[in-house]
């Protein structure tokens, strides 16, 4: 599987409108989100970092490999992968839902490797670990994480 070690979903969940708005936001309008990012509190940035992680999760592994990538000239690596599933959950709740239906018919054929806006989980990441010390927990060591997911 890509991704972590959270698990891949049989369904994509729901994430809910303040997760949407974010990814919205980090696409829209990078500097910006920066700076919302920033006021999160340490519960808010773990659920949006957690939340990102599983919709990316939702499509990686099998469903990319076999049907997405074959737009492409060239084979993914696993981080690749990984790159091109948060590039879908970047397009935003209806990207997402179509890749995952049908990940042939998606839109990766348009996957840019080098948008901005592609490392927004990566400076949430770097964001909670300059404000909190650590970086998040491992979904199961996390009571915040069993409450929401279970």
């Amino acid at each position: 599987m890509v991704g972590s070690d959270c698990g891949r979903q049989m369904s994509i969940p729901d994430f809910g409108e303040a997760f949407w708005q974010l990814v919205a936001e980090a696409k829209d309008a990078p500097g910006a989100w920066e700076e919302r990012v920033k006021e999160l509190s340490d519960e808010e940035l773990k659920r949006f970092l957690w939340d990102f992680r599983f919709a990316a999760d939702t499509i990686a592994g099998d469903t990319l490999s076999a049907e997405g990538t074959k737009h492409f000239e060239y084979d993914f690596s696993e981080d690749s992968l990984r790159d091109l599933a948060h590039w879908v959950v970047m397009q935003g709740p209806d990207a997402l839902a179509l890749v995952w239906e049908h990940p042939a018919k998606g839109p990766i054929a348009d996957f840019d490797e080098d948008a901005e806006y592609q490392s927004s989980y990566g400076k949430a990441t770097i964001e909670h670990l300059r404000r909190f010390g650590h970086y998040i927990p491992a979904c199961e060591a996390d009571p915040l994480y069993k409450e929401r997911y279970g």
